[in-house]
């Protein structure tokens, strides 16, 4: 499979969707952090769901990957 064709794979199954968006609130939650400011707890927790979310799906991509 090339380049491209996994690309479009990948986004047809929204995996770059969801690592974009987690980097987002990482990226979020970190640029806080280093400039002083508080962190609101909400953030934190919206963070950790999608994190856990992104990695649930991740091993899921993993586990039927190497079924196939």
């Amino acid at each position: 499979m090339d380049e491209k064709t996994t690309f479009w794979s990948l986004l047809k199954e929204s995996i770059i969707v969801q690592s974009i968006i987690t980097l987002m609130m990482v990226s979020a939650i970190v640029y806080l952090y280093l400039t002083g400011k508080e962190v609101p707890e909400t953030l934190y927790n919206l963070t950790y769901i999608i994190v856990g979310y992104w990695l649930g799906s991740k091993t899921q991509h993993t586990i039927e990957k190497s079924n196939k």
